[in-house]
């Protein structure tokens, strides 16, 4: 018995000894086999991996070269992720009580290649999710302390089909230092789509990140470009990026540049600075109580982008005190003024719009990305500043449903009168579908002629309708391609003599009224009705009615060719 006893403690002896020196005289490499089976069990992906490495001591530090884990079969890239070299070192003082403390963690070189398809399909999702699975969630006193971390010369891309969404961003290097009592610092510098990028974070150090009695302080600064996004505030809960109540800086030149980041399809712009609280609850973001300027307009309200539905949703209550009309120049595909607050893009556009030969602006429309979500929109302006046109108090609601665009309406006065615009812009497909319901209600002719600069040429009420049906992918290519109607209505008032004259060719007598007093005659009324068929326009009646005269004409426009013939056949009465 005796004899047995000591036989077994030497096995259990020897066991122990092979267990615990194991790491020193054990093969690691023989484990990359087992692991890519569980792998493969898991997630149906092939994994490689050449080399592991493990030196021991009381900080074992654990090197892994050349991992490499297949992509999905339908995905481009050969690899969904490769990473040169993974080092990573751990305190076993810590880990025998169930703590993780990494002291070291650097990733050499890793690739991570997103997709998704134009079916949904994601190449991160290794299988159908079981009905009852939940996210789930680490606690903030169970998370592990890292002290320093380094990334070098990395690569993530994410390509979306379903929304044309293309990301790319480069990491020259990222390094990030965290002791326990210590502040939070990482710094990165790198590329996001071609264009420089920097981040600074300076956040609470890991023991309060840990303490989930207290909230979480974070001061960030990102630099892309031109553009730059500070934050700074707290978290209630830093681990699921819930309780955020940060302050938010948004400034650059050109809200469209953030789409590469962002994924939502916001307008061309000038440059704007914006400010505001940043807010999260479940799938939705929020940018409450937001001001600041764009361009020459100042822009306050909520804006915010709910993430559960298959693409975002945008929905935004803007207000605006003093609104440029020239600021919303690029939307209609119109080059800004060049004299007043404009991006580089705008500004270029605006000098080829003066080289260019035709009247009506032939900007191609880029609406591609109003695919990639659904908006709904509130824009209240008290003021307009339109140098030509004599506009104030503009109201717009806008609903935007996979890719088509409705207007209802877009309303402001207009020289004492009022204008609604209804309008259905179908972005769903190639080339772009316009619909146009213009009113025009007892518009203040006056007001009109003076702000064209044609002083005291002429008054009375203008009144019509404008019901146009095309498609194109520019202003001037859907102009060319209307069909509808225009009818136009201007009672009572009074027009220059000089422009009834010019209008009887009696050029003669016309040019007498120029070194002369010009008086003006009483107008009856003035009625344009108008057929508009494949971008000509033909009147069917076009009459100046006078106290004295009758003007009858005959006008035909050609908007593809932007040319004109109009036909004037005056009789006294």
């Amino acid at each position: 018995m005796k004899r047995t006893l000591k036989i077994l403690l030497v096995v259990v002896v020897l066991a122990l000894t092979a267990i615990i020196s194991a790491p020193w005289w054990l093969d690691f490499n023989l484990l990359r086999g087992p692991i890519a089976s569980i792998v493969h069990a898991a997630t149906g992906r092939d994994l490689r991996i050449d080399n592991i490495d493990l030196n021991m001591g009381w900080v074992p530090k654990l090197t892994v070269d050349g991992i490499a884990l297949s992509n999905a079969d339908w995905a481009e890239a050969k690899n969904m992720v490769t990473v040169e070299q993974f080092v990573a070192s751990v305190r076993l003082t810590r880990l025998f009580r169930l703590k993780l403390d990494l002291p070291e963690l650097r990733i050499v070189e890793p690739r991570i290649h997103l997709e998704k398809n134009a079916d949904g399909q994601a190449n991160w999702m290794f299988g159908a999710p079981a009905a009852d699975d939940a996210p789930e969630t680490t606690a903030r006193a169970d998370l592990p302390l890292l002290e320093n971390a380094q990334i070098d010369n990395g690569l993530l891309t994410y390509t979306d089909a379903t929304r044309d969404f293309d990301y790319r961003l480069a990491l020259d290097r990222f390094t990030a230092t965290a002791g326990g009592g210590e502040k939070v610092r990482a710094d990165a510098r790198g590329r996001l789509q071609g264009e420089p990028l920097t981040l600074k974070l300076r956040a609470g150090s890991v023991a309060a990140l840990r303490n989930a009695e207290r909230n979480y302080p974070l001061d960030l600064d990102l630099r892309v470009g031109k553009t730059h996004a500070a934050v700074k505030g707290q978290l209630d809960q830093p681990t699921l990026l819930t309780g955020l109540d940060l302050k938010l800086l948004l400034e650059g030149p050109n809200l469209a540049t953030l789409y590469p980041v962002l994924g939502l399809p916001l307008p061309a712009t000038p440059p704007f600075r914006l400010s505001g609280r940043l807010r999260h609850s479940d799938e939705s973001w929020r940018f409450a109580d937001f001001d600041g300027r764009v361009g020459d307009s100042d822009l306050a309200g909520d804006f915010g982008v709910d993430l559960a539905g298959e693409v975002p949703r945008i929905d935004a209550d803007l207000v605006s005190e003093k609104l440029d009309f020239d600021d919303l120049a690029p939307i209609i595909g119109a080059p800004p003024d060049a004299e007043e607050t404009a991006s580089a893009a705008q500004e270029n556009k605006a000098e080829e719009a003066t080289e260019s030969d035709t009247v009506i602006p032939d900007s191609e429309f880029k609406l591609d990305k109003l695919r990639s979500a659904n908006a709904r929109l509130k824009l209240r302006a008290a003021k307009v500043l339109a140098p030509d046109l004599p506009i104030n108090n503009m109201r717009l609601d806008l609903e935007l449903t996979d890719g088509v665009l409705r207007l209802q309406p877009l309303a402001f006065g207009v020289a004492q009168g009022r204008l609604n615009a209804y309008a259905t812009i179908d972005a769903s497909r190639d080339p772009i579908g316009w619909n146009y319901d213009l009113r025009l209600r007892d518009f203040r002719l006056g007001k009109l002629l003076k702000s064209a600069d044609l002083g005291d040429a002429g008054s009375g009420r203008l009144s019509g309708d404008i019901k146009l049906q095309a498609r194109g992918n520019s202003l001037h290519e859907t102009l060319a391609d209307a069909d509808g109607r225009v009818t136009t209505v201007v009672a009572g008032g009074r027009f220059s003599n000089l422009l009834l004259e010019l209008a009887g060719a009696d050029v003669a007598e016309a040019l007498g009224f120029l070194v002369t007093e010009d008086e003006p005659v009483p107008i009856r009324c003035i009625v344009a009705d108008l057929d508009v068929d494949q971008g000509k326009v033909d009147s069917r009646t076009l009459v100046v009615d006078t106290e004295d005269t009758r003007i009858d004409a005959d006008l035909s426009v050609n908007l593809a060719a932007e040319t004109f013939e109009l036909e004037v056949k005056p009789e006294p009465k």
